[in-house]
């Protein structure tokens, strides 16, 4: 027997190299029913992107080893335009929003 719509798991990857941030997040998300999944830098999120493709992602802008923005536009080229993204920054907000508006916007 299938598994309906409403008996689907519901799976988030947290990436975020704060590790008092990470933690808090994958916590309300937990809550929220997701099964989290967490990483502290590109690297760690890519290798779980390989395994499976999570319900949402929540990433930082800015990790150890790369940018969030970059990581983001690798996956939506690799056929997962639809993926829900949320990115987090603690870092200037101008010049990021920017950068986020202009990865969000439909393609020519």
């Amino acid at each position: 027997m299938g598994k309906s719509e409403s008996d689907k798991k519901l799976t988030a990857l947290c990436a975020d190299d704060d590790i008092q941030l990470r933690p808090l997040v994958a916590h309300i998300l937990q809550v929220a029913g997701f099964v989290v999944t967490e990483a502290a830098t590109c690297a760690e999120a890519k290798n779980v992107m390989l395994k499976e493709t999570p319900t949402v992602v929540v990433l930082d802008v800015d990790l150890p080893d790369g940018n969030g923005f970059e990581l983001a536009n690798v996956w939506r080229g690799n056929g997962q335009s639809s993926l829900p993204i949320l990115f987090i920054s603690g870092g200037e907000q101008t010049e990021r929003q920017k950068k986020a508006s202009q990865l969000l916007a439909p393609a020519n």
